[in-house]
């Protein structure tokens, strides 16, 4: 194998890495987005059964009715 084909295989290497890692550096940013968004949720969840949300409304069901 001469230097040429050397290079040229190379080359190719590297441009399958590239476009290797640019795709893994964007499922890496979208599951970091939905990571985040579970987070959020999680607090939410949490928060409402803890009882204490922070400016949520509260479950009509958890209300006494009016006639008590």
């Amino acid at each position: 194998m001469d230097a040429k084909e050397r290079l040229t295989e190379l080359e190719t290497k590297l441009t399958f890495q590239e476009a290797t890692s640019d795709s893994l550096s964007e499922v890496i940013v979208s599951l970091e987005a939905r990571l985040e968004a579970m987070e959020k949720r999680l607090r939410l969840v949490e928060a409402r059964g803890s009882g204490t949300g922070e400016g949520e409304e509260s479950d009509p069901l958890d209300e006494r009715p009016p006639h008590y």
